[in-house]
């Protein structure tokens, strides 16, 4: 004869399992760069705590997945997420963990990350395969069509963004010479290069072909100034700069990719400049206030995102702004939000 205690263990057997409900499986990012539908918010985390990750905007339900990587491939993203790039496919540089995630709808291809790198910092595609700039390794790191590591390119120094826009030339920006330097991809062969100012980090094109370059200047050992500068790809002369005040250190130049006639850069704030004439604006689109901008983005549809990384320990926002710079969004991301992309 069944005991009571049993029959109480089996009634509450079947209370768990009914009440027990399907895992909610992660959304799925279609690598489509012209749906327009989604933000990718790269949260950077902590060095040397693993804590980096991926937040999935939907901008038409404004549904927010927080760790969609970890989610989707069941281990985690890694140490320091430093940038993306999309193309046909997304491509996620973990700076600390030395390694790049190759990805197709948001899931790892093969499992297997591109590793042999030192302190990756940007990838870029070329009509010859893929350049992978590096912090420490004083050279760009070549792959070939099949991401198979080839001979490395010597670069005296620390190599930071980089511009292909026609297949064929690569536009390095190297921070410790303060050099943009121009790369032939067949050839992997430097064949010009121009001083600009001190740390140059950023750069875009423009519908006219015009290579922008901010240089964000020295904090250590000695402060200098940070720069805009405007150069001509073909020849690589300098067309227009512009020196900002001495302590002041822009950052994350930004170029709306449709139309391409308006630069954005954070600078205690967001500055829009338009490019009708080469007139730095001297006050901000956006103020900053009490806030700490750190991440910059500009949308297809010109609306312009804003990360705050707060005290880069607690979990950090996203917000978004009109193109006229008012504000109509906030989402919540992770630890140091630093960069978008747009689906």
């Amino acid at each position: 004869m069944m005991s009571m205690r049993t029959l109480f263990l089996m009634i509450m057997l079947l209370l768990v399992f009914s009440c027990k409900k399907d895992p909610v499986e992660p959304p799925v990012i279609p690598v489509n760069p012209e749906a327009g539908n989604r933000v990718l918010v790269l949260n950077e985390g902590n060095f040397q705590w693993g804590n980096a990750g991926t937040t999935l905007i939907e901008i038409s339900s404004g549904a927010v997945t927080q760790n969609l990587f970890e989610k989707i491939n069941n281990r985690p993203l890694g140490d320091v997420l430093q940038s993306a790039y999309l193309n046909n496919e997304l491509f996620l540089v973990v700076n600390n963990s030395q390694k790049i995630e190759r990805m197709s709808d948001a899931q790892s291809i093969a499992g297997n990350p591109i590793t042999g790198f030192q302190s990756p910092r940007y990838i870029v595609k070329s009509n010859y395969g893929y350049f992978v700039s590096d912090l420490y390794a004083n050279r760009l790191f070549h792959l070939n069509n099949s991401f198979e590591m080839q001979a490395g390119i010597p670069l005296n120094g620390w190599g930071e963004e980089m511009l292909c826009d026609d297949g064929e030339q690569v536009f390095v920006c190297n921070v410790s010479s303060g050099y943009l330097m121009k790369l032939n991809a067949s050839t992997g062969v430097f064949t010009d290069s121009v001083q600009l100012g001190d740390s140059p980090k950023s750069i875009v094109s423009d519908t006219q072909s015009r290579l922008w370059v901010l240089c964000e200047g020295s904090i250590y050992p000695d402060e200098t100034a940070g720069s805009i500068w405007c150069v001509d790809p073909e020849n690589m002369q300098v067309i227009f700069s512009k020196t900002f005040e001495n302590t002041e250190h822009p950052s994350r130049l930004q170029i709306r990719k449709e139309g391409s006639d308006t630069l954005y850069f954070l600078k205690n704030g967001v500055y829009k400049m338009p490019l009708s004439n080469f007139n730095v604006p001297a006050t901000p689109l956006i103020n900053e206030g009490s806030e700490l901008f750190y991440g910059l983005g500009v949308d297809a549809k010109g609306n312009i995102w804003v990360s705050n990384a707060k005290d880069y320990v607690q979990a950090g926002e996203v917000y978004r702004y009109n193109y006229s710079g008012h504000r109509d969004a906030v989402y919540e991301a992770g630890i140091i939000p630093s960069g978008f992309v747009f689906y």
